[in-house]
């Protein structure tokens, strides 16, 4: 029998590296924007610290910058989950990208591969 933690990396595609950045948001159908900040990536999600629950399947787009001097990096997301921080009025919610143009793809490719512990 896997343990729980062996179910999760199982179910993951992608390799996830830490990325504790900020990050902009816009929540469009909320008319709301704002900051937050990184605590994972992959080539296909984000995991964000964020200060409200946010319902899954919500669309939120971003802005990021994967590197000081790299120009930002637009992305469109849904919310695949939310999960309350114990302890705290924080939520972290992971993000599924549903939008991300061929460069912007090769940029996070890059930037996880590159991140990677060996």
């Amino acid at each position: 029998m896997l343990s729980e933690d062996q179910n999760n990396i199982d179910r993951r595609r992608f390799s996830r590296v830490d990325f504790r950045e900020p990050i902009s948001f816009q929540l469009p159908a909320h008319a709301q924007s704002g900051g937050c900040l990184g605590r994972d990536l992959s080539e296909r999600g984000l995991r964000i610290n964020f200060e409200h629950f946010v319902k899954p399947q919500t669309t939120m787009a971003f802005e990021l910058r994967l590197t000081p001097e790299r120009r930002t990096t637009t992305l469109e997301g849904r919310v695949a989950w939310a999960s309350q921080v114990p302890s705290s009025d924080r939520y972290q919610l992971g993000i599924e990208f549903t939008e991300t143009n061929e460069d912007n793809q090769k940029d996070i490719r890059k930037y996880v591969i590159s991140n990677q512990i060996t």
